[in-house]
């Protein structure tokens, strides 16, 4: 029997609804740019606010590095109305559906987008009521010299290891009647210089990946009707800046500013040339279509949202009410949405603050944190991937493949420099990529050290946290066979370096093993993974367990890809499995997963016994031996004695992967409740900085596990979601498959799969 027509409306309607995320609203200014408010898109991002009858917003984009790999925003940009927004009437909202933000009064309106798909922001100025007088000041503290304190120097790849005089370079600002242009320009010597001859890589610095070697960053400001009117000198938080102030002319009840962006290597000519010629691209109204239309398309992708969604500026209530749930899942969207402002980027959202950091002294009171909002701690270019898959692993589930890419290309980008590292140092092949890496895949200039004995292995990180590990690379690698899985995407770009990575693991370990003895293989033709590391936590570490269940993992995921694809190369087939025979077995001991066959000592607190669970998903729901990992987060002391929901603490997810139902809402109300700011999706600053972004990455990949986990195809729903929770989703998983259901009083209700033939492969809780 078919359906009549207006079932089928409705349904279409309902789904439409539920995929457009309600505005987030502030009814009152802020105090300072702590209580900004983010908006960005494409590569882009804006911390926005308005202070003492000023709208202003920071402005940062992906990959503006200098020289010493601080990620440098852009400047400030402060906008003055007269007559201005009645703040008895204020309203500044996020308008997620759309991805812009407003401040408005009902007569006066200021909209500010960025455009997805070029990076060029716009500031829409519209007046109802009477004409406006507008005045924007460009606002920018690196107009001198900068010498770095020694906190400063933690926003650069130098850290505590900065030499005595480190300098931020000025920008250059050429201010003419109508438009404003500023730039920062690394030159030919960099930090990239330093490292290479630090670690002794001189003889093959000309085969290197160096994206910092003259790089010009910046952009220009310009509005129809606006003019040069006066500079000034000035002073907010903690640093002194110079201002240019451009007016418009005549009273207008429209206005608008536009600030285009370009980042390009190369002379100072080749990136006017580029910024020109970006600027002439600008089709304003077609823009904020196309964009707004990205960001409508961006939402229906995927969604977790309660039925009865909290008013539109409600804070999270402590009590595990109905509110609870709406709460997380709000905070949930806002955080996806400050991830999608990098959705084109050339380089990832960075953890430790992403493109919405703001000015340092409000993170962190110490009288040293009085900087400039350039400050992040863990700087800007230098990766620490223990924290980056956190933020990225995610996107799978939400759909967002396109978000992936950047984290991937970033490690396609620099493996071939790992590679020659392997070859320089202990004449074998394979990318050791390193943990704390640069942006060019070379050991982060201090951790690799400054103090180093005589003899010490040139390949070698000198650093208690760091050595020997050389793992998590694999995650990413297992990132890129993940989106193959889920959407079918081509991703044989990045099938070398996955080959290139395991081929380290292989080679390095037979290596050392030959240069201790006879044999490569222990009695049993295995590799012996010594010296090792269990992340940062578990050192010198033999077969440590994180090691042997990644590199077990991604292998056997190669090896189907292979068999998955034409031509398969059979010799590639051949080498994996011979590979996966090698690869010991992780130790179990006393009904518990161990850390490694045997540690030297605990230098962190990462609980890496639980690896296999997540990311590795070795042992779980619908898996073999669950009661031995549930027996492993009980009562492993260490596990407990690391137990946190703060910052990159993963219990969450463990919890949610293993179906502890109770343990999994206890620290999911704790991690994605409302941070310390008034923005309620800026967590932090945590173990890092703020906004921390592997604290909301670890909060959602735990909600997704409690909503969802799929299992030799088998799709569980709610595996560890408390019955007295009311929620909804969309969440993708493998095979380009959907997953849509509503949890309603304790029922599992309004399930649909697409793929429909998915439908039987559906397991319902309880």
């Amino acid at each position: 029997m078919k359906k009549p027509l207006f079932f089928l409306l409705f349904l279409t309607v309902s789904l439409m609804v539920c995929a457009q995320p309600k505005d987030y609203e502030w009814n009152t200014p802020s105090k300072n740019s702590s209580e900004s408010m983010p908006c960005g898109g494409g590569d882009v991002g804006m911390n926005v606010w308005m202070e003492d009858g000023d709208v202003l917003f920071y402005l940062s984009r992906s990959g503006s590095f200098d020289e010493n790999n601080t990620l440098l925003k852009a400047g400030r940009f402060r906008i003055s109305l007269s007559p201005g927004i009645n703040v008895k009437r204020f309203r500044q909202i996020l308008h997620l559906n759309n991805g812009y933000v407003e401040l408005t009064d009902g007569a006066i309106s200021i909209q500010l987008w960025a455009d997805v798909e070029k990076p060029v922001v716009h500031v829409d100025m519209d007046s109802k009521r009477e004409k406006l007088n507008v005045a924007v000041t460009y606002e920018n503290w690196r107009t001198k010299d900068i010498v770095q304190t020694k906190r400063e120097a933690f926003q650069s790849s130098y850290k505590f290891a900065a030499p005595k005089g480190l300098l931020t370079h000025r920008d250059s600002i050429v201010a003419t009647d109508r438009t404003l242009t500023f730039m920062h320009c690394n030159g030919k010597q960099t930090i990239f210089d330093a490292t290479v001859s630090q670690q002794k890589m001189d003889a093959v610095k000309d085969k290197l990946y160096n994206p910092l070697k003259n790089l010009v960053f910046g952009g220009r400001m310009q509005g129809e009707g606006f003019v040069l009117m006066d500079t000034l000198s000035s002073h907010y938080a903690s640093s002194d800046y110079q201002g240019w102030i451009y007016v418009t002319e005549q009273p207008r009840m429209k206005a608008h500013l536009q600030i285009a962006l370009a980042n390009r290597q190369g002379s100072v000519d080749d990136w006017t040339a580029e910024l020109t010629s970006l600027e002439n691209k600008v089709r304003h109204d077609l823009d904020r279509r196309n964009s707004r239309r990205w960001w409508q398309r961006f939402w229906r992708r995927s969604y977790v949202e309660a039925p009865v969604p909290l008013p539109t500026n409600a804070p999270t209530t402590s009590d595990a009410s109905a509110s609870v749930p709406a709460s997380l899942a709000r905070n949930y969207t806002l955080f996806r949405y400050m991830l999608a402002c990098n959705a084109r980027g050339q380089w990832p959202t960075k953890f430790n603050g992403g493109l919405f950091t703001f000015d340092p002294e409000y993170v962190n009171l110490l009288a040293e944190y009085k900087l400039s909002p350039d400050f992040r701690n863990w700087g800007g270019g230098v990766h620490t991937a223990q924290n980056q898959r956190l933020v990225y692993w995610p996107m799978l589930k939400n759909g967002d493949l396109d978000l992936l890419r950047p984290q991937l290309d970033f490690y396609l980008n620099i493996y071939k420099n790992a590679e020659e590292r392997s070859r320089l140092y202990w004449g074998h092949e394979g990318a050791c990529l390193t943990e704390q890496i640069e942006n060019y895949g070379l050991p982060c200039y201090p951790e690799y050290g400054t103090k180093r004995p005589d003899g010490f292995d040139p390949g070698m990180e000198r650093n208690a946290w760091l050595e020997y590990e050389w793992d998590t690379a694999l995650e990413f690698c297992m990132m890129a066979l993940e989106a193959r899985r889920y959407k079918t995407i081509d991703v044989s770009a990045y099938i070398p370096m996955i080959y290139s990575c395991l081929r380290f693991f292989d080679e390095h370990y037979q290596y050392l093993a030959n240069k201790r003895g006879a044999k490569r293989l222990d009695g049993k033709g295995k590799l012996v993974l010594y010296p090792g590391s269990g992340g940062e936590t578990y050192k010198g570490a033999y077969n440590a367990t994180s090691t042997i269940a990644a590199l077990r993992t991604v292998t056997q995921a190669l090896i189907d890809y292979e068999r998955g694809v034409e031509p398969s190369t059979k010799t590639d087939v051949e080498y994996l499995e011979g590979l996966l025979k090698r690869i010991p077995d992780i130790t179990v001991r006393d009904g518990m997963i161990q850390p490694a066959i045997h540690y030297e000592r605990v230098q962190n607190t990462e609980t890496m016994q639980l690896y296999p669970v997540f990311p590795w998903r070795m042992y779980g729901v619908g898996r073999p031996d669950l009661d031995i990992a549930r027996n492993t987060y009980l009562n492993d002391t260490l596990a407990i004695k690391f137990r946190s929901h703060v910052g990159w603490k993963q219990d969450v997810i463990w919890a949610a992967c293993l179906g502890l139902s109770d343990e999994a809402q206890r620290l999911v109300s704790l991690k994605l409740a409302d941070g310390p700011y008034r923005f309620p999706a800026f967590w932090g600053p945590g173990f890092d900085w703020s906004p921390d972004h592997n604290w909301g990455g670890s909060g959602m990949i735990g909600m997704q596990e409690m909503l969802l986990q799929e299992v030799n195809d088998k799709l569980y729903l709610f595996p560890a979601w408390p019955k007295e929770w009311s929620i909804r989703f969309k969440l993708h998983a493998s095979r380009g498959t959907t997953v849509e259901a509503e949890m309603k009083n304790g029922q599992v209700v309004n399930v649909k799969v697409t793929p429909q033939e998915r439908q039987h492969d559906v397991v319902l809780p309880f």
